[in-house]
């Protein structure tokens, strides 16, 4: 005869397992590149530095604070990592361009998710996104242009973009002849997104130019 035994787990031993610190790279403005990131004490200070610790480290997760992080190269979400803010409002957490030629971040692996940023000022020759893999989810794509290629918010050839905001993104700069204003599209999906006030201007698709993929409600 078989017994089951039922066993008591505080839920915090619960949690705790689940969200395993040593999991976890930690992101805060005030943070050190140098430190390790597995604490927010030892916190890293760029995002990047967030990333490459992870991958480097075997870590799923990275956990970046609310604050304003300034770059003047492309973010490589080149791993199979989840990077998502610790402030559920979106508007608390900004990456903005302050210099430099790039997509604000690139993203190119199928288990890369980055959650509920604001992604904004990409300037020219660099755009808000460029997905090639992975999923966008949660964010705002603002102010952001991309000429003389296409997409001023998002570029993306794959992956997925979903419950984001596009937004007053600019898909012609400097009288160029590019589309997608918001969204340039060959390929992936783009679900349960708000999409406006973005414009191209000299070539079709102000909110989105698609010539493969998906759009869904």
């Amino acid at each position: 005869m078989t017994r089951r035994v039922a066993i008591a787990v505080p839920l915090t031993l619960l949690l705790v397992a689940f969200f395993s610190p040593a999991a976890t790279i930690y992101v805060e403005p005030n943070g050190s590149d140098g430190d390790t990131g597995l604490t927010w004490d030892l916190a890293k200070k760029t995002i990047q530095a967030g990333i490459d610790a992870a991958v480097a480290g075997g870590h799923t997760n990275v956990v970046v604070s609310n604050g304003t992080y300034n770059v003047t190269a492309s973010i490589t979400v080149a791993g199979a990592v989840r990077v998502e803010t610790w402030d559920p409002d979106v508007s608390k957490t900004i990456v903005r361009r302050s210099g430099g030629s790039s997509p604000i971040f690139n993203i190119s692996h199928a288990s890369a998710v980055v959650k509920r940023f604001t992604i904004a000022n990409g300037n020219v020759n660099g755009g808000g996104v460029r997905l090639v893999d992975g999923t966008l989810t949660g964010c705002v794509v603002s102010n952001c242009t991309w000429a003389p290629q296409y997409g001023g918010g998002i570029w993306m050839s794959a992956g997925t973009v979903t419950n984001c905001l596009i937004t007053h993104n600019d898909g012609c700069y400097y009288g160029g002849s590019t589309g997608g204003g918001g969204v340039y599209m060959t390929g992936g999906l783009l679900i349960r997104s708000t999409i406006r006030n973005n414009w191209s201007r000299t070539y079709p698709g102000g909110g989105v130019y698609i010539s493969g993929g998906r759009v869904e409600a």
